[in-house]
């Protein structure tokens, strides 16, 4: 059994930092975010983890595409009324940013499994 490193397997630093990036992000959702959620409604823990296995999966799926050009006058700083695009732009790269943290966690378990693959 040897060890084959390609061009896309990360490093071990990055790997590992991705891995504590990742576990900070699960511990304020942990901590802070489901005990805000429970207030009014008595759910299991299973289905918060499910919730957060499906976030994951889908902010590694989808990729929103923004048009930054069309982002409202003076280069997104006031919204243009006569376009619609604009706002479009402005749902995307919202919907986005909130897909960051779903994208890290993804890309550090994928990480682990690249670099720990080993090759017959």
């Amino acid at each position: 059994m040897t060890k084959s490193f390609s061009k896309d397997t990360p490093s071990l630093f990055a790997v590992i930092f991705g891995l504590l990036v990742s576990a900070g992000m699960i511990y304020l959702y942990v901590a802070y975010l489901v005990p805000e959620m429970q207030i009014g409604y008595e759910a299991s823990t299973f289905f918060y983890i499910v919730v957060l296995i499906i976030y994951v999966i889908l902010s590694y799926l989808l990729h929103p595409q923004v048009d930054y050009g069309n982002m409202g006058l003076f280069g997104g700083l006031f919204d243009d009324p006569t376009q619609d695009g604009d706002d479009i732009n402005r749902m995307l790269s919202i919907f986005k940013k909130l897909l960051y943290p779903g994208k890290i966690i993804a890309w550090s378990l994928i990480g682990v499994v690249k670099l720990f693959k080993v090759e017959d």
